[in-house]
This record gives structure tokens, C-alpha cells and sequence, in this order.
């Protein structure tokens, strides 16, 4: 008889696997908290307007109904005020509320912390103290 297909065999393809996790990726959380504290540095007051894009034929919607908190662009206001509403839209602003993750916390994650050390001759510490004080003082002085 005809030789049957294996299940899930193009999961076991790398190629498939790599071009599938990138294909339509949304933008990350920091990118999107970066773009509303920019927008709250240029003193605009609503989210949904912290970014503004030019009417383009290749964007759903010609790129006029964007989401701000999820990073899609939608077909019309009703599909944005409905996805507004929806539960992905919600854990999204959640995860919004969370502190943004930068580069000083995943040095602190993976042990590269600025250990502050005291020093060692505390008594040769103290003297270039009282002096860069004195020299300053007689320089204040002429």
C-alpha cells in the first residue's frame, strides 16, 4: 500500500522552525514601552497616538488604526475597539505595567554586578582625602 506521512515532520526541520518563530513577529515589550515614554516625552497624552504613521497601502487599514500596546496595525476603528476588548489585548497591558527589562538588569541576572569593594589601606584613603580637601581649600582661597 502507499507509504504513509509522518505527523509534525516539519517540525523536525530547523529551516522550518527558524522561519516560522520570526515570520510576523510583534515588537518586544521594552520597544513598546520606549515608544509610549517617548511619547510621554514629547507631551502627547494618549498612548494610542504615540505613534503616527502616514497612510500606506501595504498596512491593514492603510496603516491608520494602530495598536499602540500590541504593536498591530488593524483594518478599521470597529476591529480596534474590539480588540481592545479581548483578553490578549488586557494580559498585554499587564505586562506593560511591569518594570522594563535593559541591559543593567541582565548583568545583574547573570552575576556581572559592580561589586563596591572597601579599601584596603582605609588609613592611606583617608590622608589623599584630607589632602585633595586641603588643596582645594587653598586654591578657593587665591
Amino acid at each position: 500500500g502507499k507509504s504513509a506521512r509522518k505527523k509534525g515532520i516539519a517540525s523536525k526541520k530547523k529551516e522550518y522552525k527558524r522561519g516560522h518563530d520570526m515570520k510576523r513577529r510583534g515588537r518586544d515589550l521594552d520597544q513598546i514601552q520606549d515608544d509610549i515614554k517617548m511619547a510621554a516625552a514629547r507631551g502627547v497624552s494618549e498612548v494610542s497616538k504615540a505613534r503616527v504613521f502616514k497612510f500606506d497601502d501595504d498596512l491593514p487599514g492603510g496603516g491608520q488604526f494602530y495598536c499602540v500596546e500590541t504593536g498591530k496595525h488593524f483594518i478599521s476603528a470597529d476591529a480596534l475597539t474590539k480588540h481592545k476588548k479581548s483578553r490578549m489585548y488586557r494580559r498585554r497591558l499587564q505586562e506593560l505595567k511591569e518594570e522594563q527589562y535593559t541591559q543593567g538588569v541582565s548583568d545583574l541576572a547573570s552575576g556581572k554586578s559592580k561589586e563596591v569593594l572597601p579599601p584596603a589601606h582605609p588609613e592611606l584613603a583617608a590622608k589623599k582625602n584630607r589632602r585633595g580637601a586641603a588643596d582645594e581649600s587653598t586654591m578657593d582661597q587665591s
